[in-house]
């Protein structure tokens, strides 16, 4: 195990090859648990584009414990690699990463694929009870049918509507292009004076539990008014985690300040669930999250942003700790994973339409779809990896 303390530099590789291997296992294993979670989906208590007739709370309830730190650690590594990539890139070179990584694999995978994936919800749902063929050759009724079931607005929510489960992908490419400007500020002098006063804070016993005072109250502020998950609410909470991420490792001592405080941080973050269980048992989790100007509604989205905050930045410490390190497994996934992210959703669904149609252990039928989707998604992945169109419409580094 390493100490993040006293390592010289913790912004470098301790092997020598320039990669911060604990970041690439970040990110593969939050795509790989991303699928999981879609295999899931069908037999879990929310709703989803396709869904069995018996479902389970068990797999809300573990996803539940997950759902606040899952995605925004995503983001925090993400603008991480914003700051590693600005270090070797002009603006303009970062720009065109962006659009070859991020906004060509959206625009590719919204036409292509979420048609599919909204053709068998269609099918599934009553909706629509021609073949696919009849469905792709008909965008008018696509068009239709998304604008009674899906909201179509100017707004974040439209990455959901247009990609799916792409929209981590949209939200992603647009933060690079709204925080280029403060990321090449950060450069200037003005910016290395604000970064100064980030260390020096961060140099203090708990100083990075300020980075969670603005997620708090924007989250307050925007919650009331976009509650609908990927809203605008939720769009500004992710950004933070974005910007954060590129603060962080902007200054070698708020890296440290992770390794020094991080006892402090898992408390903090345990005092957050525990402020939320006496909720949960008496089943009125949901009313605090909904109802606004209530004190339970300002004390979970405090409690849960704080929470998210705390165990992304735990995490990150953890895996700093104990992920540094390279395998043949890891060099694969890491080129990988984005191809997998991409193909993925349509396959689970596809698989899914057919599976909660047996008679059969809901348990089995999730094994089933969790293995057959693998299996497919897979392929698809091998299969894009030997071809450069594919490779570049998925957003596969050359």
């Amino acid at each position: 195990m390493h100490n993040v303390g006293s390592r010289a530099n913790p912004r470098e590789s301790n092997d020598g090859s320039g990669r911060l291997h604990y970041l690439d296992w970040i990110r593969v294993i939050a795509v790989l648990g991303v699928f999981v979670y879609h295999t899931s989906q069908p037999f879990d208590i929310i709703e989803w584009s396709i869904k069995n007739a018996e479902q389970t709370p068990v797999i809300t309830a573990v996803y539940g414990f997950m759902y606040p730190f899952t995605m925004p650690l995503f983001f925090l590594v993400a603008g991480i690699g914003s700051w590693l990539s600005l270090r070797r890139r002009s603006g303009r070179q970062y720009l065109v990463e962006r659009i070859s990584r991020l906004l060509i694999p959206f625009i590719v995978g919204s036409a292509v694929l979420t048609p599919i994936a909204f053709y068998f919800e269609a099918r599934h749902m009553g909706w629509f009870n021609g073949s696919l063929l009849d469905w792709l050759g008909q965008p008018r009724t696509i068009f239709a049918l998304l604008a009674s079931s899906r909201p179509v607005t100017l707004g974040p929510l439209l990455f959901g509507t247009a990609g799916a489960h792409l929209w981590f992908v949209g939200y992603l490419f647009t933060y690079s292009m709204l925080a280029l400007p403060l990321f090449l500020w950060l450069k200037q002098r003005a910016g290395l004076q604000f970064l100064d006063w980030m260390g020096r804070l961060g140099a203090k016993r708990g100083g990075l539990l300020w980075f969670a005072l603005p997620m708090v109250v924007m989250r307050l502020i925007l919650q009331p008014y976009f509650p609908e998950s990927r809203d605008w609410s939720e769009f500004v909470f992710m950004g933070l985690f974005f910007a954060a991420g590129y603060i962080l490792w902007a200054d070698q001592r708020l890296q440290r300040a992770l390794g020094r405080d991080q006892r402090l941080i898992a408390v903090v973050g345990i005092a957050s669930y525990a402020v939320l269980l006496p909720a949960a048992a008496r089943g009125v989790v949901l009313d605090w999250m909904e109802i606004p100007g209530t004190p339970g509604f300002a004390l979970f989205w405090s409690a849960f942003t704080l929470g998210s905050w705390c165990w992304s930045i735990f995490l990150l410490w953890r895996a700093m700790c104990d992920l540094d390190y390279e395998t043949p497994w890891l060099r694969y996934w890491r080129t990988a994973a984005m191809p997998l992210y991409v193909l993925h959703h349509p396959v689970v669904v596809v698989m899914a339409y057919y599976v909660v149609q047996w008679q059969a252990n809901l348990w089995l039928k999730w094994l089933v779809v969790l293995l057959g989707s693998y299996l497919v998604s897979r392929s698809m992945t091998e299969l894009v990896l030997r071809f450069k169109l594919l490779r570049a419409a998925s957003g596969v580094k050359r």
